[in-house]
C-alpha cells in the first residue's frame, strides 16, 4: 500500500498540499461575487478611521479556508476610493514560510517596480523603510500562518514611519 502512495506522490501530513497552493495576486473578477457588501463596508470604515496614533493599524481577516477571506480583501484592495487615501498599495501572498527577508524583498520590488538585489535582513529592513517614509499605505499579506509574536515585532520594524492624516 504505501508504495502505491509514493508511486502517487501521496503524503501522510495533508499540510503539505498547502504548498501546491496558486499565491494570489490582488487581481479580482468583480461581477462574480456577492455578499460581502457589508464585510467589504466595515473595513473600508475601519481604514477611513484617521483618529488612531498607532503606528500601524492592522485588520486582521481570520477564518477557516475556503470562506472567502482573500476575496474580500481583494474586493477592498481594489476600491477605487482608496486612492484618495493611499499613495501605495502592496500586495504579498506570504503562504505558511513567513519569511521575512522574501516578503521585505517583495515589498521594496512592489514599492520600486524593479528587482532587488540585497540578501541581507537589515539593508532590506532600511531600504524598505525609506521608500515608505512619510507614504500612506496599504499592504496586504494574504495567507499568512505565522503567529509567532517576535517574528511579526521583527517584520513590522520598518513599516512604522507612516505618514499621519488623511
Amino acid at each position: 500500500m504505501l508504495e502505491k502512495a509514493d508511486i502517487l506522490g501521496l503524503k501522510e501530513n495533508a499540510r503539505e498540499s498547502l504548498l501546491w497552493r496558486t499565491p494570489s495576486t490582488s487581481l479580482l473578477e468583480r461581477s462574480t461575487i456577492y455578499g460581502r457588501d457589508q464585510d467589504k463596508e466595515a473595513i473600508m470604515e475601519l481604514l477611513f478611521d484617521d483618529t488612531t496614533d498607532a503606528k500601524i493599524s492592522a485588520i486582521p481577516i481570520v477564518g477557516m479556508g475556503g470562506f472567502g477571506k482573500t476575496t474580500l480583501a481583494q474586493l477592498v484592495y481594489n476600491d477605487e476610493s482608496l486612492e484618495q487615501i493611499f499613495d501605495l498599495k502592496l500586495w504579498i501572498y506570504v503562504s505558511e514560510n513567513f519569511d521575512i527577508q522574501k516578503i521585505t524583498k517583495t515589498m521594496i520590488e512592489a514599492v520600486t517596480s524593479s528587482s532587488c538585489d540585497m540578501k541581507d535582513l537589515g539593508f532590506l529592513q532600511l531600504e524598505l523603510k525609506e521608500k515608505l517614509i512619510g507614504k500612506k499605505y496599504l499592504v496586504v499579506l494574504d495567507d499568512v500562518w505565522n503567529e509567532n509574536y517576535g517574528v511579526w515585532n521583527d517584520f513590522q520594524k520598518p513599516l512604522q514611519h507612516r505618514a499621519k492624516g488623511k
